[in-house]
């Protein structure tokens, strides 16, 4: 896997896309979210409450505003480095 940093202009365009974002730059390559919306937040509560697994509802939030890269990557570096959603 080779670990893909994103500049601050690809980061730049990426806000432009999709809004206030935040950039992590993580072990596999920079992630970027964009914030959750409501129903996307009510349901992470939900699943939470339910009693799911808090690392499972973690990353399904994760997985559900993640802009960069893709969500397939996104899977595969949590698959590959289960903890990388705490880095």
């Amino acid at each position: 896997m080779t670990r893909e940093l994103l500049t601050d202009e690809q980061i730049e365009a990426l806000r432009q896309a999709h809004g206030e974002v935040a950039a992590h730059d993580t072990i596999a390559g920079t992630a970027v979210f964009r914030a959750p919306t409501r129903e996307e937040y009510v349901k992470s509560l939900a699943l939470h409450m339910s009693g799911s697994d808090k690392g499972e509802t973690l990353r399904w939030l994760a997985s559900a505003c993640v802009v960069h890269p893709d969500v397939a990557t996104f899977g595969a570096w949590c698959d590959k480095r289960p903890g990388i959603r705490r880095a």
